[in-house]
């Protein structure tokens, strides 16, 4: 997948994308932004649990890196996790790493490239 963020565009998204059934990588940054918030849009008829980690460069996903702590989204149903005005700040490199308790899970990230 190409860069999602082209030129000098303040703001992007990433996704929709299906969020994975095992912890996999949804983005790693190549430039620092503001990770600002993330849509999750459950498309199946049970509830799905998501969890989001923001991951420094040679660190691995753990409690202490979770920024979306296993919400759960109703079926048929969309959440928006915001981080508030200033988001989370992200340097180059650092990843953004999810797993979702099941199939059917869609999961857009916004990022930022204001007041960083």
């Amino acid at each position: 997948m190409s860069y999602f963020m082209a030129g000098n565009q303040k703001d992007g998204r990433l996704g929709p994308a299906a969020a994975p059934t095992g912890l996999a990588t949804l983005v790693t940054l190549a430039e620092p932004l503001l990770f600002k918030s993330v849509v999750l849009s459950n498309t199946t008829a049970g509830p799905l649990t998501y969890t989001a980690h923001v991951v420094g460069v040679g660190g691995t996903a753990g409690a202490a890196t979770q920024v979306v702590p296993g919400v759960t989204i109703p079926s048929n149903d969309t959440l928006t996790y915001e981080f508030g005005k200033d988001g989370v700040p992200m340097i180059a490199n650092e990843t953004i790493q999810h797993i979702a308790s099941g199939g059917g899970l869609n999961v857009t990230a916004v990022f930022s490239r204001s007041n960083r």
